[in-house]
């Protein structure tokens, strides 16, 4: 049994690397513009999205919690090769929403399921000590990984927009088949799906993390990054294209900011263990820096500041996941995991379109500018509750 459990965390590597390889990274949102949407429209897409996974993220983890991890991560990669998929045939608005909502199934079944089947393995191993090194590294695989397929992918779009899509959709579906072969670390008592164990168990998730103070301060803090960082990356390609970047060499540009990903999410432990309990909110400053140094800079060289931004991207998981881990109990682990993405997705549901609005009625540079100072704000107010929350319960 044990020889299945090590085999486990090689499965992980592999289906941790698959979903990230997207070949459509770099020219999503030119996608979209030649379909005629505008920046209000493409938010409004990623509110929808964000809205399906608020609605799906914490019963999806219960689900994984009770039917079984492996069974959420082989309908996580059917769902994310079925949208993209239909990505390949979209002409119109609607095609795009219901992709999204597809892709945000895959989002949902996915989250909380693999690190909790991650973090389980390891404790039947014991080597729960090494979780924050695998996680990271997994995570930079897929990012050293999606360094290649991103230029390949803005390559192809030059000769026809839609090849990205169905690369995409085969490679994804790749995930189906690491996740069958994957052993889960505890038998799953009940004989089907049991509707009443089912809502007991979402509710009692998420009243464990919103009672669970240091919790409650850990999602909010995820979701005050989460809420630009998501959006945000919408609105690099239009940047480079008014700084006169050629669209060919947008795949060099995300293979660059790829391994900036990779390296972070890789080494995020030290990271971490050198600055301890302002990752978090360390994270959100860089965030902050970027907008201010993207709204003053007209040229090329402002492609710099979007790489403080692949520190966030690289970290974001390994981070969020280890915080979670470290107070949530296995038994409902998954769950915990899944009600602080389902808190992140609340914040980007509610604000995607008001971002998307900004742009259509102000210049790139004054959007990011815009964004810096709301972002600066937020910051300072979640500074204070944090400090408030960590000094009373410890």
């Amino acid at each position: 049994m044990e020889k299945k459990y090590e085999r486990n965390i090689r499965l992980y590597y592999c289906y941790t690397l698959v979903y990230q390889l997207m070949f459509i990274a770099p020219i999503l949102t030119l996608f979209y513009l030649e379909l005629g949407l505008n920046f209000t429209q493409i938010m409004l897409l990623t509110s929808v999205s964000s809205g399906v996974v608020f609605a799906l993220e914490v019963p999806s983890g219960v689900l994984a919690d009770i039917v079984g991890r492996k069974f959420s991560l082989i309908l996580a990669s059917i769902f994310f090769s079925l949208a993209i998929l239909l990505l390949f045939f979209a002409t119109t608005f609607w095609t795009l929403i219901l992709s999204e909502i597809i892709f945000a199934f895959g989002i949902a079944s996915e989250s909380g399921a693999g690190s909790a089947l991650l973090y389980d393995t390891l404790k039947k191993l014991k080597r729960t000590e090494e979780y924050k090194k695998i996680c990271g590294l997994a995570h930079s695989f897929g990012f050293y990984a999606n360094s290649i397929t991103v230029v390949i992918g803005s390559f192809l779009y030059k000769y026809n927009m839609r090849l990205p899509f169905i690369l995409t959709a085969l490679v994804l579906a790749f995930g189906i088949a690491f996740a069958c072969f994957m052993t889960e670390t505890r038998q799953y008592k009940e004989k089907g799906f049991h509707i009443t164990k089912y809502y007991k168990q979402t509710y009692l998730s998420f009243l464990y993390t919103v009672k669970h103070k240091k919790l409650l301060a850990i999602a909010l803090s995820v979701s005050l990054c989460f809420v630009f960082y998501k959006p945000v990356m919408q609105f690099y390609q239009p940047y480079m294209k008014d700084v006169r970047i050629p669209v060919e060499y947008f795949g060099f540009i995300f293979f660059l900011f790829n391994l900036t990903a990779g390296f972070f999410s890789q080494h995020s432990e030290q990271v971490m263990r050198r600055i301890k309990s302002k990752t978090l909110i360390s994270m959100s400053i860089l965030m902050c820096i970027s907008f201010f140094i993207l709204s003053s800079v007209y040229n090329y060289w402002g492609i710099l500041a979007i790489f403080l931004h692949q520190i966030v991207r690289g970290m974001r998981r390994t981070v969020e996941e280890h915080y979670v881990n470290k107070y949530a109990p296995s038994k409902v682990r998954a769950s915990v995991l899944s009600t602080v993405s389902f808190i992140s997705s609340i914040a980007v549901m509610s604000t995607a379109p008001f971002l998307g609005m900004i742009k259509d009625h102000h210049t790139i540079y004054e959007t990011f500018r815009i964004f810096a100072w709301i972002l600066f704000g937020m910051i300072i107010l979640n500074e204070l509750y944090l400090k408030n929350v960590f000094r009373k319960v410890t």
